[in-house]
């Protein structure tokens, strides 16, 4: 017998479990989200219970369900689930069957009849089927702590089986929790910050700041590219390219060098404020880790961040290099990171960078620039685009 094609997907909740008297809030949201994925796959519709949901494929491709579903924030697991006619070879051949793909592991079988006028109990099914699969694969059985459970529901009418639990994301849905404009510079920390920052539940949208014509069109592709990725879990995400050419121009030119680095991200958190409070977003994200380089001292950190009101969140705060490292390999944005296309911070070095500047001398190099209308221009000079895999050159 042919395994037919999944029914549908139980999805497990997680952290949601949690949430209170607003939990609807937050299960709603991970169902818009869900749906959202599923835009390949139209006839698929999505059932919200208390502590699950149930996405019932009506035919649509397991895997563009499989895929939409271990791309989502706040998904602890999910099981695509088999119906079979509710006789016993039968369960006991689709057993074998969804398990034969399946490395050697320990197993049990876990059935419930939810008819329980059934000529058969929960324990004969589970000794039968489990005796098929002892006989027809290489798995063994362990009742206490098996690496697969074959879960059977049965009634009158059809028997379902599972057997694969794929795991989820965990975190929270995004968007359930408000809105932020990530700094996305082309580097490895800043992806790997709006990707922890999406997984806690907030939608985001990203500002890039470049420096044509001492930037090239690579870089600003580059940061698309990550953008790209990044949208596996927030499905068309925005990005805004802010030219800041002729006010780091006037930085260096003007003020001491040694604190350029310092002023040119003051001024980069000016006009992210800015930007973010014209896309009604809550907080700034950057991908700063705690003493990584010069600009991100205890200092340098509370200096830049004093010319605004907003909350600034550095998800990667106390990670070390190779931790942030390890979760750019896993969302697959370290390829694109390690590109060599320099950014504007890297584009004019400084040899004696400030470590641990007083916003009294920060606030003295910073009156030799009027910088205002300088501001309005850069913001004047914004692109907006949803990348796409495919592009012209953007400069």
């Amino acid at each position: 017998m042919a395994v037919p094609n999944a029914q549908h997907a139980i999805v497990r909740f997680g952290e949601l479990t949690l949430k209170g008297l607003n939990r609807r809030v937050f299960v709603q949201q991970l169902r818009t989200n869900i749906l959202r994925r599923l835009t390949a796959a139209p006839k698929a519709k999505v059932i919200v219970k208390y502590d699950h949901a149930l996405v019932f494929l009506n035919g649509e491709p397991e895997h563009v369900v499989i895929d939409a579903l271990t791309d989502t924030f706040g998904i602890s697991s999910f099981s695509m689930v088999y119906p079979c006619v509710p006789e016993l070879e039968s369960v006991c051949e689709m057993a074998v069957q969804l398990l034969s793909g399946e490395e050697p592991c320990t197993f049990k079988v876990d059935t419930r009849r939810k008819d329980k006028t059934l000529a058969f109990t929960s324990v004969d099914w589970d000794k039968a089927v489990g005796g098929a699969v002892l006989r027809q694969t290489s798995h063994k059985v362990d009742i206490h702590d098996p690496q697969i459970t074959v879960r059977i529901e049965v009634d009158a009418r059809t028997a379902y089986l599972s057997v694969k639990v794929y795991p989820g994301l965990g975190g929270m849905p995004v968007g359930s929790i408000g809105k932020a404009l990530v700094l996305l510079s082309g580097g490895i920390d800043s992806p790997v910050a709006a990707y922890l920052a999406m997984k806690r539940g907030l939608e985001i949208e990203a500002v890039h700041f470049a420096s044509p014509p001492y930037t090239s069109p690579q870089a600003v592709r580059k940061v698309y590219d990550l953008a790209i990725q990044l949208s596996r879990y927030q499905p068309h995400l925005i990005v805004h390219t802010i030219p800041v050419t002729d006010l780091q121009l006037e930085l260096y030119a003007k003020a001491n060098p040694s604190y350029a680095v310092i002023l040119l991200r003051r001024h980069m958190i000016r006009l992210a404020t800015r930007l973010a409070k014209q896309r009604s977003a809550q907080a700034l994200i950057t991908g700063e880790s705690l003493g990584q380089v010069a600009s991100q001292s205890m200092e340098s950190m509370s200096v830049i961040q004093a010319v605004t009101e907003l909350p600034v969140l550095r998800p990667v705060v106390a990670f070390d290099k190779l931790d942030i490292i390890a979760i750019a390999k896993k969302i697959d944005t370290y390829r694109i990171s390690i590109e060599p296309y320099a950014d504007c911070c890297t584009l004019f070095s400084v040899v004696n960078p400030i470590t641990r500047p007083r916003l009294n001398d920060v606030l003295a190099e910073e009156v030799k620039i009027d910088y205002e209308p300088m501001l309005e221009a850069c913001l004047a000079g914004m692109e907006t685009q949803t990348p796409v895999t495919q592009t012209a050159d953007y400069l």
